[in-house]
């Protein structure tokens, strides 16, 4: 346990203020993502946008490009003209990607306010994790990036109660709180020396090429589909599931038999339930207090067997969180979700920075990106599709009433229309449409795609995982 502890000390100080300006930067964006979902498309909440589940896809879908295709060349400009200058460019974008998403209820200019944040946020992720991976020195960078992932998940926690609190005041203050939180950053970063600082004023044909041909390695691109099939996975938990929450999900027998405190409760008209957001808090929760310690336990085994692994506990875990709409059932399957997350985000990681040479970290790094365009992106698309014509309770009513008696009613009045004129409590009609429709099979589509990932990661271990090829 000593050596445990000792690990701590072995880090440059530059280690951790990017770790700070990483916690600030996920503390921001964590404030909106979880409400996101709800504020653009739970058709109860008053003040929201309202709109269908379909149109949230493409919101995240254009969102998570901008986000997850940027970096690629963020990744290759930052290794060669520094990382400081990147992220300073990065902050301006996100405060202004924020403040438009908090002053705009029109599709159009909401869109174009994802973009711009999806940009400002592509940018600052392979700068930060290039900086990072020099900052590591000879340190063990799993150990190292298993620290990164705590502090990352620390920040998440510490966004939670803020958002719940914040949100009281109106969802607009959301986004403006987050952008106010972009403009410390900007100024945080100047305490930053930047160490990779390489500036070239002509680049030669043949360096773009040399660029382009570390990405199209068999051995690269095969791992980044692989592993599209866990950010898909890594997308609905965080950007579907909070709309299954709260139209399905009842932990009101929880909450009479622990007594919670009313500040972890949300009202619905399900009843008085957890509040979502807490809910996820038991993810951050384990990962800030294990992850380091399953990165020290695992420091020897191979990331490709560590990430087989993580992706089975992931998919079983979504698959249990949506199978039931008991409470106690979805917090064993958050439990068992996160197991797997904190087993393959840190080895993910490794696994690509052990690819990489010397002086092409950011590079390396960036690619991660691509998978998570792939699944974040086709994830959204999909999730929104399956959850807005399978899973979600007002269109679900809507169907019944049209099924049934053939009436032509808006899933946004729908849930009214039932409870003013079928004699049943919210919780009957909860699970008569359950009963009917059965929602929670939407999950096992990603059962699908998590064993088929799985398989893929076996077979690509058995060709590549005893020898990572290095190019410096």
């Amino acid at each position: 346990m000593t050596s445990f502890f000792s690990k701590f000390s072995g880090y440059k100080s530059s280690f951790w203020i990017l770790n700070f300006l990483q916690m600030l930067e996920i503390f921001a964006y964590q404030n909106i993502v979880l409400q996101m979902s709800i504020y653009i498309a739970q058709k109860d909440v008053p003040g929201g946008l309202q709109w269908d589940h379909t149109l949230k896809g493409i919101i995240f879908f254009v969102w998570a490009l901008a986000q997850r295709l940027v970096p690629l060349i963020a990744g290759y400009f930052s290794d060669r003209f520094g990382y400081k200058i990147t992220m300073l460019t990065s902050f301006v974008l996100v405060f202004l990607g924020y403040w438009v998403l908090g002053t705009q209820r029109v599709f159009e200019p909401f869109l174009i306010g994802a973009v711009i944040l999806g940009v400002g946020s592509g940018l600052f992720k392979p700068s930060l994790q290039g900086a990072m991976s020099h900052s590591l020195g000879k340190s063990n960078h799993t150990f190292g990036w298993s620290i990164y992932f705590m502090l990352f998940n620390l920040a998440v926690l510490m966004a939670i109660p803020f958002s719940n609190f914040i949100k009281t005041y109106g969802w607009n203050y959301i986004f403006l709180a987050s952008a106010a939180v972009a403009l410390l950053n900007f100024l945080c970063i100047f305490f930053l020396y930047d160490e990779k600082r390489i500036f070239i004023k002509e680049e030669r044909m043949t360096d773009k090429i040399h660029y382009w041909k570390k990405l199209f390695r068999p051995q690269v691109i095969l791992f980044l589909i692989i592993m599209s099939g866990f950010t898909i996975i890594y997308m609905q938990f965080y950007e579907t599931l909070p709309n299954f929450i709260y139209d399905w999900v009842d932990t009101s027998a929880i909450v009479s038999a622990l007594s919670i405190p009313r500040a972890f409760l949300i009202d619905t008209q399900l009843g008085t339930m957890i509040s979502y957001e807490w809910l996820y808090a038991l993810n951050t929760i384990m990962i800030v207090a294990l992850v380091s310690v399953f990165g020290w336990m695992m420091r020897n085994q191979m990331p490709l067997k560590s990430l087989t692994i993580g992706i089975c506990f992931s998919t079983v875990g979504l698959v249990f969180c949506g199978n039931s709409y008991n409470g106690l059932y979805f917090i064993i399957g958050i439990a068992i979700y996160t197991l797997g997350e904190m087993i393959t985000n840190p080895n993910f990681t490794a696994y690509i920075e052990s690819l990489a040479g010397e002086n092409d970290r950011g590079t390396h790094l960036s690619f991660l990106n691509i998978s998570f365009a792939i699944g974040l992106g086709g994830g959204s698309l999909l999730g929104g599709w399956l959850y807005n014509n399978f899973g979600e309770r007002a269109a679900l009513a809507s169907r019944y009433l049209n099924d049934k008696f053939a009436l032509d009613i808006s899933p946004k009045t729908s849930l009214q229309y039932m409870r003013n004129n079928f004699e049943m409590s919210e919780m009957q009609i909860r699970n008569l449409l359950w009963d009917t429709y059965h929602p929670y099979t939407i999950w096992y589509i990603f059962l699908g795609v998590g064993i088929i990932s799985a398989i893929a990661l076996y077979f690509y271990y058995r060709k590549y995982g005893k020898a990572p090829k290095k190019e410096a």
